[in-house]
């Protein structure tokens, strides 16, 4: 779950009380943002991921633990 433009517009409301219970069901208790995203993907076009190879990463908070 990614705090974003796009959720506001698939949730009814984006207000921080609506969206407490959905951050607190997960392990981080936040919701992600898009920089969480982006610094995987920095991390992954540099030179420290060359050696990583056919891996599934997974952004989302630890909710696939």
């Amino acid at each position: 779950p990614t705090s974003t433009s796009i959720r506001s517009g698939v949730w009814t409301s984006t207000s921080a009380s609506a969206s407490a219970p959905l951050a607190a069901s997960l392990p981080v208790r936040r919701l992600g943002d898009p920089d969480d995203f982006g610094r995987v993907v920095c991390f992954l076009c540099s030179p420290a991921a060359s050696y990583i190879t056919g891996q599934t990463l997974h952004v989302d908070g630890g909710v696939t633990l």
